[in-house]
């Protein structure tokens, strides 16, 4: 008699899926060490997570600065090889009765399903693995939005920032002294920056933004050079006739 078989099945899966359970939990936690590691070997051994690397390259197009392709296809990539990792676990066959009532039955029906409840049970792992991910693109947003603010070179016309700043001298210094500042971010020797699985390619619109810069540094150090030299006149013509009133 095979009368017990359905128990022996739902038992030996019991412990099947208590061992898969452990392995996915590690499996998590190589694929978290591995994206999280920011030296990247071309080698990969077997068993270790093969997560893709996405290049993303901040380009000029129609005077506009923009990133192509988008952070959201890094994202989506990283999803779609961490589901491919779970799958290595998850779609593996579950044992099941019929199998074995098959073999006794001439055209006995066989299903086949899966172990797909694991991921459900190694809910705290995933949601920590998708906040890394998250992190990781906020991280490269954040350096990306540095690069997409350099727009305001083309945007933005002289007389506008006459208008805004006027003929206060302070206001004048402290912009010139930003843009000093501000230049590190793509004055560099660099091509790109890295983050790890994520690669920021800045070369195609490093040159362009250098030489745009230097027009406006050009331009604003030549309209203050003109307030101040006003400005000095203006307080020896003081002082003249300030001495003219003592005297």
């Amino acid at each position: 008699s095979y009368a017990n078989i359905p128990y022996w099945v739902a038992r030996t899966n019991d412990k099947i899926v208590a061992t898969l359970h452990t392995r996915l939990q590690q499996a998590l936690k190589d694929w978290s060490d591995d994206f999280q590691d920011q030296a990247l070997s071309a080698v990969k051994e077997a068993g270790i997570p093969n997560i893709e690397t996405f290049n993303h390259n901040v380009v000029m197009q129609n005077q506009t600065i923009q990133l192509d392709p988008p952070l959201e296809d890094a994202r989506a990539g990283w999803l779609r090889n961490l589901q491919e990792w779970l799958a290595t676990v998850c779609d593996l066959p579950r044992v099941q009765a019929s199998r074995f009532e098959s073999a006794l039955t001439v055209g006995g029906h066989q299903s086949s399903t899966t172990y797909a409840e694991l991921p459900a049970m190694c809910m705290e792992s995933l949601t920590a693995l998708y906040e890394i991910i998250e992190a990781k693109i906020g991280v490269a947003q954040t350096y990306v939005d540095e690069w997409l603010q350099f727009q305001s070179l083309w945007d933005l016309q002289l007389e506008q920032v006459q208008d805004d700043l006027g003929e206060d001298l302070e206001l004048w210094l402290q912009l010139i002294q930003e843009l000093r500042q501000k230049r590190e971010t793509f004055d560099t020797s660099g091509m790109h920056r890295s983050f790890g699985h994520l690669v920021i390619n800045y070369e195609q619109v490093q040159a362009k933004v250098n030489a745009k810069y230097d027009q406006w540094q050009h331009e604003l150090l030549g309209h203050f050079a003109s307030l101040f030299a006003n400005r000095i006149i203006d307080v020896y013509a003081e002082l003249q006739k300030s001495r003219k009133d003592l005297e």
